[in-house]
C-alpha cells in the first residue's frame, strides 16, 4: 500500500501552482536534500517553545531568551499534546485505499495547533491555500487548525537570529473540504506513478493495515 504525508500532498500543491518544478517536486517528495541551515534554526526554534522550561543557555547562540520568552507566551501550555502523530487510510477516486499521515505540533480536543518559522515577510495566502490544513481536520477529526507564524531574520556572520514579527491566525474546515483532499491525494499518487517512483521506500508502507479511515 503506498503511503503519502501531509508535508509531501503540501509540496504538490505547490508544484501545481508554479511555486516549485518538477524537478524540485521529485527531489523533495523523495527527500533527497537534508536539512538546511534555515531549517535547522527552525527546529531548534520549535523545540524552545515545547520545552519545559528555557534558560538563557539553551536559547543560545541562536536566539535571544528574552524574545523566546514573548515567543512561549503565545502557547498554551495546558495542553501536553505535542509532536502528535497519526496515520490513516483514505480511498483515492480510483478506489485506491492511501495511508495519510501527519504530525500536529499541538493537538487539542477542538483544534491542531501548528507552529512555523519563516525567513521572508509573512503571507496569509500561503497558509491559507495549503492543503495541510485540511489534512489535519480530517486526519486529527478537528473542525479547525490554528496557526502561530513567527518571521525570523537571521543574521549570517552570527547565525544569531531575532524574531520580526508575530501572527496567529485559525483555519476552519468547510463543506467539501474531503473531495478537496480526496482530490489532490488521486493527482499525487497518479503523478508519482508517472515519475515512476512509487516504488521507492518514502511511498512504502509495510505496517499491518490500518482499521480507520477517512
Amino acid at each position: 500500500m503506498l503511503k503519502i504525508s501531509a508535508t509531501q500532498l503540501e509540496t504538490h500543491r505547490r508544484y501545481i501552482d508554479g511555486k516549485i518544478s518538477l524537478e524540485q517536486l521529485r527531489i523533495q517528495l523523495l527527500r533527497l536534500e537534508p536539512p538546511n541551515e534555515l531549517m535547522a534554526l527552525g527546529t531548534k526554534f520549535h523545540e524552545l517553545l515545547q520545552a519545559d522550561t528555557i534558560t538563557p543557555k539553551s536559547c543560545a547562540p541562536n536566539f535571544e531568551y528574552n524574545q523566546m520568552l514573548d515567543a512561549r507566551s503565545q502557547i498554551d501550555y495546558r495542553c501536553k499534546a505535542f509532536e502528535v502523530k497519526l496515520r490513516s487510510t483514505l480511498e483515492t477516486y480510483d478506489g485506491e485505499p492511501v495511508v495519510i499521515t501527519g504530525v500536529a505540533d499541538q493537538l487539542f480536543p477542538n483544534k491542531v495547533v501548528e507552529y512555523k518559522t519563516r525567513y521572508s515577510p509573512f503571507q496569509y495566502e500561503g497558509y491559507a491555500d495549503s492543503m495541510q490544513w485540511r489534512l489535519y481536520c480530517l486526519l486529527f477529526e478537528v473542525p479547525a487548525v490554528n496557526y502561530k507564524v513567527w518571521e525570523i531574520k537571521r543574521h549570517e556572520e552570527t547565525n544569531f537570529c531575532t524574531v520580526k514579527s508575530y501572527n496567529d491566525f485559525t483555519l476552519y474546515e468547510y463543506p467539501n473540504m474531503k473531495r478537496d483532499v480526496r482530490t489532490a491525494v488521486t493527482e499525487l499518487i497518479d503523478l508519482i506513478r508517472v515519475l515512476r517512483i512509487e516504488k521507492e521506500p518514502t511511498f512504502q508502507y509495510t505496517d499491518p493495515l490500518l482499521e480507520v479511515n477517512i
